[in-house]
């Protein structure tokens, strides 16, 4: 496959994307998120640009002296979120941001290769002269957005450039040699003042695949030629400023005026698509008001958007519904993702998984499958103080109640009641459904059909020792499974992954993935 080939099958990849994860990346761009000071804009670009390749797409760099994480709580106050976590998410940052700065690195830049997608971003820390290269590498594998790796993300050393995240990534980072992208030099010039800025970067390779798949735009993004919109997507910057208020500011690069306006037209279509939209209006109730805010203007061959301090709070405003949804998803991925783990990690020392209950000598029920997991889970002494022998509720084991782990939580509201969303399904044909914990190979479905834990909606938690969990009857007795279409079902499958099951999914395909021999084929 050569090098053209491989752009249309990354660009039809990439075409699969629906509306509302293309948002979800954007404002997660934007919510991560430099005043430039003593190195101009373009000269610290042009330390890296060596290692910007025609297949690295995402640029974001964070100026380390100016951009304070707190001043991004201030911003991003969203009601619903939970607190605690990001309070100490933001203080482990700044305690690593205080060492990268005191080592030399004043800036720090991630990057998204198209080649590298299942290896996570890999990273560059720029060292000021005199600072201290190594302990700048040693500071830089700290920060867990580098890598998606089982151990530690791998660091170069090339110049005043630390490389930094997945092993493969780095490798081919220490390989290049030359600016092969003289384009994120212009980019991050003409990028605006603040404390983060994206790049979004297309080669020429990128361009002919997208002409290639779209010689003509469909009708419903306005028709027009697809090799003008390409020739007008060269790359863009994105500016986010914190302090003291918080702005926006992004630029479109064209190739030329006329195909500057080809892709103003598609900006002009693509906003009424979203505020058309029925399911999006089911997560941004006023997804009107947000198109309006983004008014794009072309100024000969470059495309225009400024957003003020007041838009912006309004923009926040209307998107608190979406964000908070998206953190709560978020969050519980990893819930699940770490609660499956353990499953398996039990598997291994008892070759089977846990049963759905801890019972008495006669079967009764006393304990939840989630007190059986917390020495796999980091909370061997909380284990050992919990009474096997008594009920959940008996006078000596209700003090634990409220002594609920973090991983079953999954906000501020159902942490202070010491309930849990996270239950398996309790049916005979489930993988908990008996008394006795199964084996991997008694789930003749496959492990990667066939969900392990979800996450229920509101009003159906449990306290966490309690022995209690999802018992499907029927599509009328289970209807509040599917009640709120805005809202998804989160699970963890038995083999570790982790999915977002879509609204439109019915009783009987969600009964069918909760099965572990019914041989049925349930394509979502």
């Amino acid at each position: 496959m050569n090098a053209y080939q491989r752009q249309v099958v990354a660009m039809k990849t990439m075409k699969r994307l629906t509306v509302v994860n293309s948002l979800a990346v954007v404002i997660l761009l934007v919510m991560i998120g430099p005043i430039w000071a003593d190195e101009p804009l373009q000269r610290v670009a042009g330390v890296v640009d060596r290692f910007i390749d025609e297949q690295t797409v995402v640029v974001v760099h964070v100026d380390m002296r100016h951009f304070e994480p707190r001043q991004l709580l201030q911003h991003f106050d969203l009601p619903g979120l939970d607190q605690r976590l990001i309070r100490r998410q933001t203080e482990d940052f700044r305690q690593v941001q205080r060492q990268l700065r005191d080592a030399g690195c004043d800036h720090l830049f991630l990057m998204m290769h198209l080649g590298e997608m299942n290896l996570g971003w890999s990273g560059l820390g720029v060292v000021r002269e005199g600072g201290n290269a190594s302990r700048v590498a040693t500071e830089l594998v700290k920060i867990p957005w580098f890598g998606k790796t089982q151990g530690r993300a791998q660091t170069r050393v090339v110049g005043r450039v630390i490389c930094v995240g997945h092993l493969l990534s780095v490798q081919r980072l220490q390989r290049l040699a030359n600016a092969q992208r003289p384009e994120f030099v212009t980019a991050m010039k003409a990028a605006g003042p603040g404390q983060v800025h994206v790049a979004m970067l297309l080669s020429n390779d990128h361009r002919r695949a997208l002409a290639a798949m779209l010689p003509n735009l469909p009708a419903e993004l306005g028709g027009g030629s697809g090799a003008d919109v390409a020739r007008g997507l060269q790359w863009a910057t994105m500016a986010l400023q914190l302090d003291p208020d918080l702005q926006l500011s992004a630029t479109i690069k064209s190739g030329d005026p006329g195909s500057a306006k080809s892709v103003l037209r598609l900006l002009d279509v693509i906003k009424q698509q979203l505020a058309a939209n029925e399911v999006i209006r089911l997560r941004v109730p006023r997804i009107e008001d947000v198109v309006t805010l983004f008014e794009f203007a072309v100024e000969q061959d470059e495309i225009n958007l400024q957003l003020d301090s007041d838009e912006m709070a309004r923009l926040k405003q209307l998107m608190g519904p979406l964000a908070i949804q998206l953190a709560a998803h978020s969050q519980a991925s990893n819930h699940l993702r770490q609660l499956v783990i353990a499953m398996h990690n039990y598997f291994d020392v008892h070759q089977r998984f846990p049963a759905r209950a801890i019972l008495d000598g006669n079967g009764k029920p006393l304990l939840s499958w989630r007190v059986e997991l917390l020495p796999f889970l980091g909370h061997q002494r909380l284990y050992d103080l919990i009474r096997k022998d008594e009920p959940w509720d008996s006078e000596y084991n209700r003090k634990f109640i409220r002594q609920m782990p973090e991983v079953f939580g999954y906000g501020t509201e159902a942490a202070g009641e010491s309930k849990t969303a996270y239950q398996v399904f309790a049916n005979a044909e489930s993988p908990f459904g008996g008394e006795q914990g199964i084996s991997i190979r008694d789930i003749k479905d496959g492990t990667s059909k066939t969900i392990a834990i979800a996450q229920v909606p509101a009003g159906r938690e449990v306290v966490w020792t309690r022995p209690q969990d999802i018992t499907m009857v029927d599509a009328r007795a289970d209807q509040d499974l599917f009640a709120d279409k805005k809202i998804p079902l989160v699970v963890g499958f038995c083999d570790g992954t982790v999915g977002v099951l879509p609204t439109t999914l019915t009783h009987a395909q969600l009964r069918g993935l909760m099965t572990i021999n019914g041989q049925e084929i349930v394509d979502w």
